[in-house]
């Protein structure tokens, strides 16, 4: 049985790993711009050079990898969830 704050940060990785890969995978454009929003501080996010990079092939191979790791950890958290009952 695995504690109550372990499955809220399976959960909360779960989430932000499938949010992140479907974004970047589908959408890498718009995944520069949150993220600029979000790391105001760094500079090497504010270049054209990371956003041709992110937009590049290996960018969406990237997300697709984000996407299936967030799924795997929904599968693994619900078999959890599943322990618990």
């Amino acid at each position: 049985m695995q504690p109550l704050w372990f499955l809220a940060g399976w959960a909360a990785a779960t989430i932000i790993s499938i949010g992140t890969g479907t974004l970047l995978a589908l959408n890498p454009i718009l995944f520069v711009r949150i993220l600029r929003r979000i790391a105001i501080g760094d500079y090497y996010i504010k270049g054209e050079e990371f956003e041709k990079r992110v937009a590049s092939a290996e960018g969406r191979i990237a997300g697709f990898f984000f996407l299936c790791l967030g799924l795997l950890f929904l599968y693994l958290w619900l078999k959890a969830i599943h322990a618990t009952k």
